[in-house]
């Protein structure tokens, strides 16, 4: 049931970045994902404006560059959403995990998980609006979102937490953390 929760966040996130749109102006750090999501996201490396009439055909290569217009875009991480980002990951990027008190495999019953916390990161190297921009999009995404789990009727996303700005010196990294309620409706 965990796995069902987690894809059901997961999907939900997939809405973060925002899809690819031609004849559109791109600056330096923004990230898309192509119309047809490929589990890759794309970083504007040189900015510019789309192509405007085709979307490109994307890299799948980590690192790999795709030419789109006047814009060049570096595929990375495959795992724009993912438990635990590892050290060096190339920003900005989403993270989310199931925080419990219990260890997963030792819940006695469902009455047990009838709600679970997630906490969901967001992270950017641009700048604290930058970093506030895709808070905004996760919560649009997440506020009051209903997942499907199989054996239940749906689950709803709270978010019980949204936290400030955190500026770590030592990564140049802003963060945004976030903190969501998933309750299971088990009628």
């Amino acid at each position: 049931m965990l796995s069902q929760i987690n894809v059901g966040v997961y999907n939900a996130l997939k809405l973060w970045p925002e899809t690819w749109v031609k004849n559109t102006a791109y600056a330096l750090g923004d990230v898309v994902k192509s119309t047809t999501y490929n589990s890759h996201a794309y970083l504007c490396t040189t900015a510019g404006t789309s192509h405007t009439t085709t979307e490109p055909t994307w890299s799948t290569t980590n690192g790999g560059t795709t030419s789109d217009g006047t814009v060049t875009w570096t595929t990375y991480n495959t795992k724009t959403y993912q438990i635990v980002a590892p050290q060096g990951s190339v920003v900005p990027y989403v993270t989310f995990g199931c925080e419990t008190e219990v260890p997963i495999g030792t819940f006695a019953d469902f009455e047990s998980i009838s709600s679970l916390t997630y906490w969901v990161n967001c992270f950017s190297n641009k700048s604290a609006a930058d970093v506030a921009e895709i808070a905004d999009e996760v919560m649009t995404a997440l506020d009051s979102a209903s997942l499907t789990v199989t054996g239940y009727t749906s689950m709803k996303c709270v978010r019980e937490f949204t936290g400030s700005v955190i500026y770590d010196l030592d990564t140049l990294i802003y963060q945004v953390p976030l903190r969501y309620r998933i309750w299971i409706d088990k009628t």
